[in-house]
């Protein structure tokens, strides 16, 4: 996006809606990453103190090791996954140098991570001194940055679904070669 480019009012009002749009799927990843962190860490738990006592390992077949193994280690993929989630790194300015914006504006009326370190006063005077054409380019930023945060919480919510069903398959060899003694 060029700086020079001149912001108009159908343009603000179709990245508020690229934005709103960005913040569901960013609302779902969250809510998916909250079930699948806290089903794999309670799955890790208990099956762990189930399948991982030593008197259940001695007797267990290499089979059923290996896999409680491989279970373990593909949940806490899963679990890390999932924490890239719920916990991501979103540097403002690192994100628009990267689109093309030469000079980012040291702060942003629609990035909360910057208007959180205000104090009362400086919050005033920004809100204050804001015009139109930066509000409507603070638009399009937030819809871009939105979009880019979404794309890698999705991202990493199919990592951690994808290691979870791994995790669930070698769990359910363990168990099966647990019980049959392979």
């Amino acid at each position: 996006m060029s700086e020079q480019n001149q912001f108009t009012e159908s343009s603000a009002k179709l990245a508020a809606d690229v934005a709103a749009r960005a913040g569901t799927w960013i609302g779902s990843a969250d809510a998916k990453a909250t079930g699948m962190v806290s089903v794999a860490g309670t799955l890790l738990a208990l099956s762990s103190i189930v399948l991982g006592s030593v008197e259940n390992s001695a007797r267990a077949g290499s089979v059923a090791n290996v896999s409680f193994v491989t279970f373990s280690i593909f949940s806490i993929i899963c679990i890390l996954a999932g924490g890239v989630v719920l916990f991501p790194r979103t540097d403002r300015a690192g994100m628009l140098r990267k689109a093309g914006v030469t000079t980012p504006p040291a702060t942003s009326l629609s990035f909360f991570g910057d208007l959180g370190r205000l104090t009362a006063l400086e919050f005033n005077s920004l809100l204050l001194t804001a015009d139109v054409d930066s509000m409507r380019r603070e638009a399009h930023e937030q819809a871009l940055l939105l979009c880019r945060i979404a794309a890698t919480k999705m991202l990493a919510m199919k990592i951690s679904i994808c290691f979870e069903i791994l995790a669930l398959v070698a769990l359910a060899i363990s168990v099966v070669s647990n019980h049959y003694g392979v």
